[in-house]
């Protein structure tokens, strides 16, 4: 699995959901190792479906804590009014860095490679990455959060 780069059209692509019915948890839990060893190939802190080529809405991220996630049809249910400026810079954009303000803490719902829907609370870097990875969903770049 290779990096997708800044001028690939599928970084603008909103992806759609994934239909779980229809996806075995063996595939998942491969996608996951694969886009997971990507990921710290490339000394990332999450890593977006689309930044690999394929049009899944999931991503995967390493937590603040060592967590590993997989984080299939995500969506951030609240956030905290306070937002906080940080340096982001995206596997896709190599040598780039960009401030970017985002909500310190954000409420989290997603499904994990197990297909079990999963709360969470995450705060600092843990909300910044999540925010990140959810904007590649979406068809956003952190070009367009300046």
């Amino acid at each position: 699995m290779k990096l997708v780069h800044s001028s690939n059209p599928i970084l603008k692509t909103s992806l759609n959901p994934v239909n779980l019915l229809n996806v075995d948890k063996f595939i998942l839990f491969n996608i996951k190792s694969i886009m997971y060893s990507c990921m710290k190939r490339n000394d990332g802190i999450g890593l977006a479906a689309n930044q690999v080529g394929l049009t899944l809405r999931l991503f995967v991220m390493e937590t603040s804590i060592g967590e590993h996630l997989m984080c299939i049809n995500p969506e951030i249910l609240w956030s905290r009014d306070t937002c906080q400026i940080n340096r982001e810079g995206c596997l896709s954009f190599i040598g780039e860095y960009i401030d970017i303000c985002r909500p310190t803490e954000i409420l989290v719902r997603y499904f994990d490679e197990y297909k079990k829907e999963t709360f969470k609370i995450l705060k600092g870097i843990d909300a910044v990455c999540f925010q990140h990875e959810l904007d590649h969903l979406n068809g956003i770049t952190f070009h367009e959060r300046k």
